[in-house]
């Protein structure tokens, strides 16, 4: 998350149930609490902004990186900013995020510039991350087969 432990907008959501049912009503007392909406806004706007860029095609630090552009994207959708309105600068960033060999397989993928959209990109990403995933399990099954075969 995005919270630091112990934070004072930490307490201020505590006791409050993970659920959708809750989140409206969890929402509306974070905003009570902590006020101004368009300082929200900034700060979730920043924090996109200041996302760790991923070099390396690591499933873990490109799953840790489209969690986060999900986590920030809803929290201003819930602050009533319209996805569609910020959905190029939403791929603007990603595309600096994410390492070069991703983004030219983005862009073969994707020839017609408005078929490149946030949505593509990060349908695109979670398939790459997939990806990355199985292989990665299946080459460590076939450690564990090579290490107890041999032993």
């Amino acid at each position: 998350g995005y919270m630091v432990q112990n934070s004072e907008a930490e307490r201020a959501l505590a006791g409050w149930d993970n659920t959708d049912d809750e989140y409206p009503k969890a929402l509306a007392h974070f905003k009570a609490r902590f006020g101004d909406e368009e300082l929200l806004k900034d700060a979730l706007t920043t924090r996109l902004l200041d996302l760790d860029p991923v070099s390396e095609l690591e499933a873990s630090k490109m799953r840790k990186l489209t969690d986060e552009v999900v986590a920030v994207t809803r929290s201003l959708e819930s602050l009533g900013v319209n996805a569609s309105s910020f959905d190029f600068i939403l791929r603007v960033v990603l595309t600096r995020k994410i390492p070069t060999v991703c983004l030219q397989e983005f862009q073969r993928r994707y020839k017609e510039p408005a078929e490149r959209t946030f949505t593509k990109l990060l349908e695109f990403l979670n398939d790459e991350i997939s990806i990355l995933e199985r292989v990665s399990k299946i080459s460590q099954e076939q450690e564990v087969q090579v290490s107890s075969a041999g032993g």
